[in-house]
Parts: C-alpha cells; structure tokens; sequence
C-alpha cells in the first residue's frame, strides 16, 4: 500500500540510493505489542503532514505491506495521552479509512530504496479524498445522520446559534425559527 513519508530536500538523493534508515529518521519511539520500537512516521495522504508546506522537506510515496505497517490516532499522541495512542494501534490491514481524525502510520524498521518513490502532486495518480481530518468529519456526519433522526437540522441550528455574538440572528415564527446574517435568512429550522 502506497503511504507518504517526508524527507529533508539535501537527503532525497541519498534516501532514493539508500533507503530510509528507522535510526535516522525516527519519529516515534513506542510500544507496539508488547515490544518497543523506533518508528517512522507516515501517512495516508501527503496533505496529513505539516511539512508538505515545507519547502525544506520533500513527500516521498513507500510502497509497504499493510500487515507490516500499524495506524494510530494522532491526535492522541498530540495531546500527550500515550495510554489512548497505543490502545488506538490497529493494523494497516484492518483499518478503516475515516476513522481517525489524524492518523499515523508507524512503520517498524527502515525502508528499502526499491519501495520509495517522489511524489509529483501534478503528474501522480489523483488522490481519493483531500486529508483524513475531512475524510473523519465526512465520515461522522454520515454516521450520525444513519443513526440520529433529525441530525442534520440540529447540527445546524447549533451551528447558527454558536454564531449569534458573531451577528446571526434567530427568529421564531410559529414552528420555525429563522436565521439570519446581514438581512438574508441563512436557514430555516422547524422548531
């Protein structure tokens, strides 16, 4: 499976000869079952890292084996909870596109040349979703809309009610309530 990796622009010739070596390039060091390891860190769509702004650092795509390869909450790892981060590992293989908000893909060990490529936004293969933090948003509106009768409206309304001190207005008439902005009614919800 084809995941993302940065390197620093000065190394791309060298990684692209060599490989990208686990000890130099270690992004997380953690716990995978029971033993510890140095990972990199790689992701499902390039526009998942912060570096791929970074005109220092360049995307390279790793072909590796899903089986291989172990999917984390990233955002658990951001807010320092190592307990949630290693209880979120699930194996490349089974995991779910959506699921995480930012998800991490932590390779164990290092990455032969013959499995990495450059990544050419303009001349790859298109890419099937934006980043996953949408991916995730996309995913949970979907979900509750299926489960939750009348999610949609609600979201809604509770949207343009948070953005009443922002100059949104609500006005109720008989079994509707309407908001406006600027003299146009933005939405209309029952109730």
């Amino acid at each position: 499976m084809k995941l993302f990796s940065f390197v620093k622009t000065t190394d791309v010739d060298r990684v692209m000869e060599c490989g990208i070596k686990s000890d130099e390039y270690c992004a997380v060091e953690t716990e995978i079952y029971g033993i510890k390891k140095q990972c990199l860190l790689a992701f499902l769509s390039p526009y998942d890292s912060p570096l791929i702004n970074d005109d220092s650092y360049m995307p390279l795509k790793i072909d590796l084996q899903p089986e291989t390869v172990v999917v984390a909450e990233g955002v658990f790892r951001e807010s320092g909870s190592e307990e949630l981060y290693e209880g979120s590992f699930v194996k490349l293989a089974g995991y779910t596109f959506g699921s995480f908000r930012k998800p991490e893909c932590l390779v164990p060990g290092s990455v032969l040349p013959d499995a990495i490529e450059k990544y050419n936004k303009t001349m790859d293969e298109p890419l099937l979703y934006t980043n996953s933090e949408e991916l995730y948003i996309d995913s949970m509106f979907a979900k509750f809309t299926d489960e939750i009768p009348g999610f949609k409206e609600q979201s809604l309304a509770a949207f343009f009610n948070s953005k009443r001190m922002d100059g949104v207005r609500s006005v109720k008439e008989g079994k509707y309530t309407f908001y406006a902005e600027n003299g146009e009614v933005r939405f209309i919800s029952r109730g």
